[in-house]
């Protein structure tokens, strides 16, 4: 509430009767000739803005048709047009934070309110008896419904409650007698005292996936109800919380707990026929039996329920089983050994295994679902053998494997790309350029039903084939030595000479040439007259691993 200085004087404007407080104070608007059929409320009188529209200023106008709001008024306080019967339409302005306690009660002829956004609250009877409303638009902003808000609004028949609201206060529809729909948002936890009581054409009510409580004489003499379902986060429905119902044909209460408060008398005197769906063993179904109340089992297709987390799985040589498997029904989590139980099929070796989800409780029936367990990785990924166009490599058998696809990696593209597919332990990679570098990886796949599952990537072994064969080109001597000239071959990382005293004898490495550009040497300490054979070959070092050409074809010199 607004907080007023000391009254200066009173005045009127017209057929209103108004306080000043303070020099630069305030206005309130505090009465209204009782004959008056409209009133213009100025926003400011004398220079002096209009704030406040006092308790009672307007109540008991019988003959008020109309009255204008300006922006300026901040508080509108409670009973202020309370019993105005003739009232049709009132717009509040933007900046009230409250319907206050019996605003409008008795306003039978009020058709059409806007609340503005400003609005938070809906205090005590502030609609109570306004018997021409059929319907509102309840802004958002509304956190809090009092006791008794739309009370006897007996033409009142379609309502939306705000999303922020958590509970229904006691009797706040009340003697609705017209409502047939109404939407509660799902953050309501509570139904009070009496909250729809008498609201004698309600068919159908969604309740709210959060409710808890359902309280004493809720839904007393809504005849004309036939069905309600309640979420699993009931706990309490209390005395004659739907005494009289008539035709209540079916009520579900979904949970299993046996924690969950219903009084005996809360069903008095509804449909003889009526029949609760209870879960198996739940309190609600203790209550059934106990108050000789018609019952069957509440179930739930198991198809209606989520299954998530299953993945393929490599092969380990044990059954293998699924950690991430989580089931869930309208989003809601359920729990393994309560809810449903699992078991597997064909879950040790490679290929396609089955995961069987069976429903407990209220939850029947069965999910069938598949997952594949893939080949290990190969290991032991190596060289065998290469030439200057081929390389072959191979690896160690992987159990349950079909077979295997090679992969060769592309530079250019600077990916792997499939190269081929064997069921043998090895593969030779052909038409490869001489002394290039190549780098290649295997997987293993298992093939079910034509189709292939491949398992993980070896990892990648790194080679190259042999370089091209160097020649030699001149081969002179002179003073006890003899220099060497070869043919430079391209990419490669150096060169060997051997030598030896005759053609078919033992040759001896005599030098390492570390350079690739280095096509030349010279051996000196021979003997003079003496012949000496030569031979040549290149290498390519890859990740510290030397691979070598042929030799070169022998040449030989007498030493002068």
């Amino acid at each position: 509430a607004l907080c007023l200085p000391n009254k200066v004087f009173a005045g009127t404007y017209g057929n209103l009767t108004f306080d000043v407080y303070g020099e630069n104070g305030t206005i309130r608007i505090t009465d209204c000739d009782e004959n008056a059929t409209s009133a213009v409320i100025p926003s400011a009188i004398d220079g002096i803005r209009v704030t406040v529209i006092a308790d009672h200023a307007f109540y008991d106008c019988k003959n008020l048709t109309s009255v204008t709001i300006p922006a300026t008024v901040k508080e509108i306080q409670f009973n202020a047009f309370r019993d105005c019967e003739k009232l049709k339409s009132v717009v509040l302005p933007n900046g009230i934070d409250c319907v206050m306690d019996g605003l409008f009660a008795g306003c039978t002829s009020l058709t059409n309110v806007t609340i503005p956004s400003s609005v938070v609250k809906l205090e005590n009877a502030s609609f109570a008896g306004c018997t021409s409303l059929t319907s509102i638009k309840l802004p958002n902003s509304i956190t809090e419904m009092d006791p008794g808000v739309f009370e006897g609004c007996t033409r009142l028949n379609n309502v939306t409650v705000p999303s922020k609201v958590t509970e229904i206060s006691q009797s706040t529809f009340k003697d609705c007698t017209s409502l047939t729909n109404i939407s509660l948002p799902n953050g309501v936890t509570e139904i009070g005292t009496s909250a729809f009581e008498n609201c004698a054409n309600l068919k159908t009510l969604k309740m709210p996936t959060s409710l808890r409580n359902v309280g004493w004489e809720a839904f007393q003499y809504c005849s004309k109800l036939e069905t309600i379902t309640f979420p699993e986060s009931i706990k309490g429905i209390d005395s004659s919380a739907f005494k009289e119902c008539k035709s209540l044909k079916t009520v579900t209460i979904p949970t299993a707990s046996d924690d969950v408060y219903i009084a005996n008398d809360a069903f008095y005197n509804a449909n003889p026929n009526l029949i609760l769906y209870v879960v198996k063993n739940s309190a609600a179904h203790k209550y059934a039996l106990n108050n000789d109340i018609k019952y069957k089992y509440y179930t739930i297709a198991f198809s209606k329920c989520s299954v998530s987390g299953i993945a393929n799985k490599t092969y380990t040589g044990k059954a293998i089983k699924q950690s991430g498997l989580v089931v869930k029904y309208g989003g809601v989590k359920l729990k393994d050994k309560t809810d449903y139980s699992v078991s597997y099929s064909n879950n040790v070796n490679t290929g396609k295994a089955t995961v069987k989800i069976t429903g407990k409780g209220k939850y029947s029936g069965t999910i069938i679902k598949t997952f594949y367990i893939l080949p290990k990785k190969p290991t032991g990924l190596k060289v065998s053998s290469q030439t200057t166009s081929k390389i072959t490599i191979k690896w160690s058998k992987v159990t349950g494997a079909s077979g295997y696809s090679i992969y060769k990696w592309n530079p250019k593209k600077k990916t792997y790309e499939y190269l081929a597919r064997t069921t043998n332990k090895s593969y030779t990679i052909k038409k490869l350029k001489a002394g290039e570098t190549y780098l290649f990886k295997v997987r293993a796949y298992k093939t079910v039903s034509g189709s292939r599952h491949y398992g993980s990537y070896s990892t990648q072994v790194k080679t190259a084939t042999k370089p091209s064969t160097t020649k030699i080109t001149s081969l002179t001597t002179k003073s006890k030595k003899a220099t060497l000239k070869w043919k430079k071959i391209s990419g490669v990382s150096g060169y060997q000479i051997y030598m030896s005293t005759s053609k078919n004898g033992k040759y001896s490495k005599i030098k390492t040439i570390t350079k690739s550009g280095t096509v030349k040497y010279t051996k000196s300490s021979l003997k003079k007259g003496k012949r000496y054979y030569f031979k040549v070959r290149s290498y390519k070092t890859v990740n510290g691993k030397r691979i070598y050409s042929s030799y070169s074809t022998v040449k030989s010199i007498k030493v002068k």
